[in-house]
């Protein structure tokens, strides 16, 4: 997770991590590995009061997965009903799914759950890994609902690491970075 106060670099660190797994492609990855790039912000804006949370995240893979063939990403969600098929797509694929703004999804929202069991599919297994980011938020608010263990505040067992976004010192740190299509 890259997390963040708002106005703090996640987007952009984000397009700079994509674009670098792009160019590892063949070479530190397997060239068959997907790296798809989605976000709940921006084009793609999640409609809280008509989006169920499972849809969203595979409604916005769906539009990229067809290389955004459909210019206007709320007329492609709108045109299709079901995008059950997509997740069938991803049970066998290698997938780096980098999603901006994952925050913007309540979880309150309907199918959160099958959301998150999604997710949590892709970053279980061999060669497929999630990164998203999300504004900052508080150890209290994260931890809401969840039944601390004995003395600990860990939210996951699975391997991680804390680490800075770096900052932009001058025109230099941008040179190489590029949006992929």
């Amino acid at each position: 997770a890259i997390q963040r106060c708002r106005r703090g670099g996640k987007t952009f660190m984000l397009h700079a991590v994509a674009s670098m797994l792009e160019s590892y492609k063949g070479n530190r990855l397997p060239p068959e590995t997907k790296i798809i790039f989605i976000s709940l912000n921006s084009v793609t804006p999640y409609a809280f009061a008509h989006e169920r949370a499972y849809d969203a995240i595979l409604s916005r893979i769906a539009w990229e997965l067809t290389n955004r063939h459909v210019k206007s990403f709320i007329n492609f969600r709108n045109s299709h009903s079901d995008f059950g098929a997509v997740d069938i797509w991803l049970t066998d694929k290698k997938v780096i799914l980098i999603v901006d703004e994952l925050n913007i999804i309540p979880p309150t929202a309907p199918l959160y759950e099958d959301m998150s069991a999604l997710v949590a599919n892709i970053v279980q297994r061999d060669g497929c890994a999630v990164l998203y980011s999300t504004r900052q938020r508080s150890t209290a608010d994260l931890l809401r609902g969840r039944v601390p263990s004995a003395g600990s505040l860990t939210l996951s067992r699975r391997r991680h690491m804390w680490k800075q976004i770096p900052r932009i010192v001058n025109e230099d740190c941008l040179r190489g970075l590029y949006k992929q299509p």
